[in-house]
């Protein structure tokens, strides 16, 4: 089995992103609200019951990316559970428009660097995978103009 450990970068530190996170769900908590259990029912009676998706490519959203969106909705009062990013809007032919405030999610995953697999491929040598955690803006469609229905 690959041995496999966590590497910080050495480039800039995210030291917001966690810290942004937990600030957005203690401040649901401190509002009387659990971000996880059913923020359609908080009186956003408007809101579809649904797991958040991208509009552009109709994946859902997993994790504590659904909870994020969630309080978005619940705090902005929007209509929708779909989402784009920026440049997603863009390529659709829209635009966000201007003043909105997104909503950040995460991506994480993990890498192995090209010699570090190649090493592993040709010996019995244990690969160290590169774990990285990367934040993304979405913006909820109600934020967004010119967009095909």
């Amino acid at each position: 089995m690959p041995s496999t450990r966590f590497r910080p970068s050495k480039a800039r530190p995210r030291a917001g992103l966690y810290q942004d996170i937990t600030a957005k769900i203690t401040h649901a908590l401190e509002s009387g609200r659990a971000p996880w259990a059913q923020p359609w029912a908080s009186g956003m009676r408007r809101t579809p019951i649904g797991i958040p998706t991208n509009a552009a490519t109709g994946r859902r959203y997993a994790g504590v990316n659904i909870l994020l969106p969630w309080a978005a909705v619940v705090d902005a009062h929007f209509s929708r559970q779909a989402w784009l990013t920026f440049r997603q809007a863009q390529a659709l032919g829209g635009t966000v428009r201007r003043g909105e405030h997104g909503t950040s999610i995460v991506f994480a995953d993990r890498v192995t660097p090209q010699d570090q697999a190649a090493a592993a491929a040709g010996e019995a040598e244990t690969r160290q995978d590169i774990y990285f955690l990367r934040r993304f803006t979405i913006f909820n469609l109600d934020q967004c103009e010119g967009l095909p229905a």
